[in-house]
């Protein structure tokens, strides 16, 4: 806490702040205790410092009991970028033990929120039943919603990851294509992008988050382009993640930064992917979806009877619907933002 705030009453019964990383081994315990059992930030000291170690820094936010010195909750929070005029935060994993003094999660993202100072912290995957409501009513955000569920289907007899109760063929305009150019390594992209054409966006992702959260990441491959209308640098990053079960493969767009219109240009390339895949989904909110249908893919509708699972690991054949908020009204929101979309 800095000097020039009041302490009140949660300070006499708790020390809030960030976790310092000889608190890490703790934290992990914390988690297998509180959160779930097993769950990846319990068990792989790796993953977490790679999620949420960033130069040094413990990107989670806790209370400890004073009388006890143990974690008695938590919140979590993942950076967009660097750039500290444009710092973009998601919230992550957040949990309090019960019997904790009332509203000590919310004292908790209050102070996250004052130590940080971001130009907006966005939520991402949060409970359509407990953590909606709160969001909508009592932290005031403008936009409070569900991301929108897009897919296309290959032609076959035999689905083994969807569930396809009625198969609509693939109907993407030919009369627009877009160049995809691999990107590889972080020299590529430096090469590739103009990232001129990002720097206004809510949330800001740079050159430091892409390279960490997509090119090197750990355990998932993850391919990116650049696309571009012509010889020149490329306006717009699509990132994709092929996810097998069962003996075939979907692939999933997870990301997309850059120029919106783009996206209307990439038929071609989601035909030439439903020759390989079962499916291509993707999910997103506040994004261009005249030029998602553009491109062929189709809205999954809260009545439609097809199921394309979000849910890997374990495998669950149900249609998930993934909510967010955001006091920025236009912020746009992807699968891969926050904690959505990593190994569990």
């Amino acid at each position: 806490m800095s000097s020039n705030q009041t302490k009140n009453k949660f300070d006499e019964r708790y020390d809030i702040r960030l976790a310092r990383l000889d608190e890490i081994d703790e934290l992990m315990t914390f988690i297998d205790t509180w959160w779930r059992k097993g769950h990846i930030m319990a068990r792989d000291r790796a993953m977490f410092e790679y999620e949420y170690v960033v130069d040094g820094r413990v990107n989670m936010m806790i209370a400890k009991e004073r009388a006890t010195n143990k974690i008695v909750g938590f919140n979590g929070f993942l950076m967009a970028s660097k750039n500290k005029d444009k710092l973009d935060l998601w919230g992550s994993m957040r949990k309090v033990v019960p019997g904790s003094m009332g509203l000590l999660g919310l004292e908790i993202v209050k102070r996250k929120e004052r130590l940080l100072n971001a130009r907006s912290y966005l939520s991402m995957g949060i409970n359509e039943d407990t953590t909606v409501p709160i969001n909508k009513y009592m932290r005031h955000y403008d936009d409070v919603g569900k991301l929108t569920h897009f897919y296309c289907l290959s032609d076959r007899s035999d689905y083994r990851i969807a569930k396809v109760a009625h198969y609509e063929s693939f109907e993407g305009e030919r009369d627009y294509r877009v160049q995809l150019t691999p990107i590889k390594n972080l020299d590529d992209l430096r090469r590739v992008y103009d990232f001129s054409c990002s720097e206004d966006a809510i949330p800001y992702k740079d050159e430091w988050y892409i390279n960490r959260r997509f090119l090197e990441h750990p355990i998932f491959e993850y391919q990116v382009f650049g696309l571009s209308e012509d010889d020149g640098k490329a306006q717009a990053l699509l990132v994709c993640r092929e996810q097998p079960y069962g003996g075939a493969t979907a692939l999933r767009i997870v990301d997309y930064i850059g120029k919106p219109h783009l996206f209307g240009g990439l038929s071609g390339f989601l035909s030439d992917a439903l020759k390989k895949y079962e499916y291509v989904d993707l999910y997103c909110r506040n994004f261009d979806e005249a030029s998602v249908r553009r491109a062929g893919l189709i809205e999954l509708s809260d009545d439609d009877i097809n199921i394309i699972p979000n849910y890997f690991q374990p495998y669950v054949a149900k249609n998930v619907d993934i909510w967010c908020a955001t006091p920025k009204g236009k912020a746009v929101f992807f699968k891969a933002d926050g904690d959505q979309d990593r190994p569990n």
